[in-house]
């Protein structure tokens, strides 16, 4: 079998040295005026030989799989590809293959033959008529390319959980203390005795703001079939709520009990640009891809509601109310995250993503406002809540020893979101 590598390699240089005298024949033969005295040469003429050669190999490889010179002679036909054929190949696995029309991988070899018969007889009716062929198969072939490439825009819903970071909200506000005095009968049935100082401290802590559900839209636009720009806007709500405790409070000069409890809300809203990028692409049917989006945080609002119901006045269900509320703007972070799409129809997607967001700086809430509708007339002093605010309008929260620091604030945390698209 060691002269067989040597057969074939004559036969195939056999093979093209003959197709190239004969296209020198042919030139030189040609009369005056330019037209040849034979017809035009084949359109797959240049891929003949090679093609007998490949199938004498591949009936060599039927019989002995394992013939070191029949793959290693396979190889280097294979290696022979021009460029374009492997950048055709490379779209046809990422693609859609039943598309296909023709043997397009030939077309540069064809059209080369073609332009060169032209050259010598412009009006051959025969090179012309096949040109306008092929011309019309690389117009489909690029149709086919720009296909695959994208070029299109989708638009959707996502809908998920996310729990971002709010630490100082959650390990700071809502475990802050209460307390405060207010001056009582020393005799509740004679308001002549006089009144006294009584001071009152009680807690009751907020559980931690939790999971939350985050929507929003999306659109997007697929620049080709690796990469997609996006723009989205969504929202997300948190809230949080105590359970009921009986207080002790001084209120109308008595100390009086109520269930008191707290209720908490936190929300925003956000918008971004960013970028997606196919990792792994199956036609037709379903894509892994990455995602990176740079974010603006803005309509950042947080309100707090004290509520007291007191059990001992004449008046079933009396209650007082106090309300806080905070807000701010203009924060910023990045997310990258993870997700698959797959296609239900070629119009409609439907997908799922884990994201991680990275805030850029800490952010404080501001223009602090605090309403209450208990009246100076019950003489209820608060000294000590939970939350308080400096001279430049920023909230602070309140630790157990009594000191305060910055209710600053960050969004890092992981979400996860299911979107459905629809593409047009």
């Amino acid at each position: 079998m060691r002269g067989l590598l040597h057969i074939l390699s004559g036969f195939l240089v056999l093979c093209i040295s003959l197709f190239s005298v004969g296209n020198a024949l042919s030139a030189q033969s040609a009369p005056a005026e330019g037209k040849p005295e034979k017809d035009i040469v084949p359109i797959d003429a240049p891929s003949s030989s090679l093609g007998d050669v490949q199938e004498l190999i591949d009936q060599i490889l039927k019989q002995d799989p394992g013939n070191k010179e029949a793959l290693q002679l396979k190889k280097s036909l294979e290696n022979k590809q021009g460029p374009a054929e492997k950048e055709f190949k490379k779209n046809l696995w990422e693609g859609t293959t039943d598309q296909i029309d023709g043997p397009y991988i030939e077309i540069p070899e064809k059209e080369s033959v073609i332009r060169e018969t032209l050259s010598l007889d412009p009006r051959n009716k025969e090179a012309l008529e096949q040109l306008k062929q092929v011309s019309e198969k690389k117009f489909s072939l690029a149709n086919f390319l720009a296909s695959l490439e994208g070029d299109r825009w989708g638009g959707g819903f996502r809908i998920g959980l996310y729990d971002p970071a709010l630490t100082a909200l959650n390990q700071g506000v809502f475990k802050g203390p209460f307390g405060g005095g207010a001056g009582v009968f020393k005799n509740p049935k004679s308001a002549g005795d006089g009144n006294e100082p009584v001071k009152f401290a009680f807690d009751n802590d907020v559980p931690e703001m939790d999971l939350a559900t985050e929507a929003g839209i999306e659109f997007k636009w697929d620049r080709n079939r690796r990469s997609s720009y996006l723009i989205g806007l969504g929202s997300w709500e948190g809230n949080a709520k105590s359970p009921s405790k009986e207080v002790a409070i001084p209120i109308q000069n008595r100390v009086t009990r109520a269930d008191m409890f707290r209720r908490a809300q936190f929300s925003f809203t956000q918008f971004y640009v960013g970028w997606k990028y196919n990792l792994f692409r199956w036609p037709d049917r379903l894509r892994f891809y990455t995602r990176l989006t740079a974010n603006e945080y803005f309509d950042i609002d947080y309100r707090e509601d004290h509520i007291y119901n007191f059990k001992e006045f004449d008046i079933d269900g009396f209650k007082r109310i106090m309300i806080l509320r905070a807000q701010t703007t203009g924060a910023f972070a990045f997310s990258a995250g993870l997700g698959g799409e797959y296609f239900w129809k070629d119009w409609l997607s439907l997908g799922i993503e884990a994201e991680r967001v990275f805030s850029f700086s800490s952010f404080n809430l501001r223009n602090v406002q605090r309403n209450s509708d208990f009246s100076d007339s019950e003489q209820a002093s608060f000294a000590k809540l939970p939350y308080a605010f400096d001279a430049s309008g920023n909230m602070l929260f309140r630790k157990k020893d009594g000191t305060t620091e910055r209710v600053d604030l960050r969004f890092d945390s992981w979400k996860l979101l299911f979107n459905i698209t629809f593409y047009y």
